[in-house]
């Protein structure tokens, strides 16, 4: 019989842990060594959990020991506006997951805008040079103007939708926007993130523009999300998204959201060069499966955009749809669209911490304005590739 001191637990926040925990599925971990009986108990507070078993539970559920025996359930409201929600639904509690790739992005987006307002750099123009009331048509049109993105740049990225995505982020970093791509917790590959709770983000600001990718989406359901989220940057709106093109605008309770998916479409498929692209004198899966290559997204962006444009009915959307979804997310994504554990170290690195920030951060450190232990603790490294970094850059 164990001699251990038994702990009263306040079994509210206990819940509120474990939900909180497994808001993200892909991150659901599960509470090894106990029984679902004894969380069942400690949470109804019929039985109180040992000593040892309370700091195992906060290990466990990632939150400070002192948390099990708060009086309520802590409030950690999300740093920028949570734009997830459709007509009628509850906005969803954040994974500690996504809170921590959230915080990473903004200390990130502080540093860099610090540093360039120090060198004297000029503000990013493109920062909330429209707004909402804007045309969608002229909002895109200045997007695919200082990233670049026309026909010749969708010819030199073939044959794969990876070249596609890697000179959409390389021209954005050019252009001035910090792209952060990833599908784990700040590069914690035993920690992976869930489209099914978000798909990207965007940190407007006028010298350090962020835009964060969820890489654990198919390539090109992560096109579209580049292209919302430059939306978000280019009208000045922050925020949350998890996307949904399969909804009809009036089933979805945001405007920001509803205009970014708008803006998105135009830029990755011009409404004049799409309507001049369909062939009418063939079937409207043709068409799609035609389109979805030669624009490099989704069949559900042309399914989409067809449809706004009145080119197909509500049947064949309605039909499209069944089909789209008919295919898990596993079969539509190859084994090179998303960040793998076993994936390349340092394309990974640089991918999560963007290559324009980490340039500046070696660069930095080079030049001795930042210490070594702020540079790996901005990049979530190891000195030891840090000195390699350096070393490349």
């Amino acid at each position: 019989m164990s001699t251990e001191v038994e702990l009263r637990v306040n079994g509210s926040v206990l819940r509120w842990a474990r939900e909180r925990l497994s808001a993200s599925q892909a991150e659901a971990l599960s509470l090894s060594g106990f029984s679902d009986e004894q969380i069942r108990a400690w949470e109804s507070e019929t039985a109180e959990p040992t000593y040892s078993q309370a700091i195992s539970l906060s290990k466990k559920l990632q939150i400070p020991f002192g948390y099990l025996f708060l009086s309520e359930t802590p409030s950690r409201p999300l740093p920028l506006p949570d734009l997830r929600t459709v007509s009628g639904e509850i906005p969803r509690l954040p994974s500690a997951g996504l809170l921590a790739v959230l915080d990473d992005a903004i200390r990130k987006q502080h540093w860099y805008s610090d540093t360039l307002r120090e060198e004297g750099f000029e503000q990013k123009t493109f920062v909330g040079r429209f707004t909402l009331s804007d045309s969608t048509i002229k909002i895109a049109a200045d997007v695919r103007d200082v990233i670049g993105l026309d026909e010749q740049m969708r010819a030199e990225s073939a044959p794969t939708v990876s070249a596609f995505m890697t000179e959409l982020v390389r021209s954005s970093e050019h252009a001035g926007v910090i792209v952060l791509r990833s599908g784990t917790v700040c590069g914690n590959t035993h920690r992976s993130l869930s489209v099914e709770e978000f798909r990207g983000f965007a940190l407007p600001e006028p010298f350090a523009p962020i835009i964060f990718i969820n890489s654990k989406d198919a390539m090109v359901a992560q096109i579209f999300t580049w292209a919302h989220e430059m939306a978000h940057i280019w009208i000045n709106q922050g925020g949350l998204s998890l996307l949904d093109l399969s909804r009809r605008s009036a089933d979805q309770a945001n405007q920001i959201e509803i205009k970014c998916n708008e803006i998105a479409a135009e830029i990755l498929v011009p409404a004049a060069g799409f309507t001049h692209n369909w062939d009418k004198s063939a079937s409207a899966a043709s068409n799609i499966a035609n389109l979805r290559r030669r624009y490099r997204v989704s069949e559900l962006v042309i399914l989409r955009r067809a449809y706004d444009i009145a080119l197909i009915d509500d049947v064949q959307f309605e039909e499209g749809l069944r089909k789209y979804y008919q295919v898990p997310l596993a079969a539509k994504t190859r084994k090179d669209d998303i960040e793998k554990s076993g994936g390349n170290f340092y394309n990974n690195l640089y991918a999560r911490n963007s290559s324009l920030l980490t340039a500046s951060i070696a660069e930095g450190f080079s030049a001795g304005k930042v210490l070594a232990t702020e540079a790996c603790s901005l990049l979530g490294i190891k000195r030891g590739v840090l000195s390699k970094i350096v070393a490349a850059t």
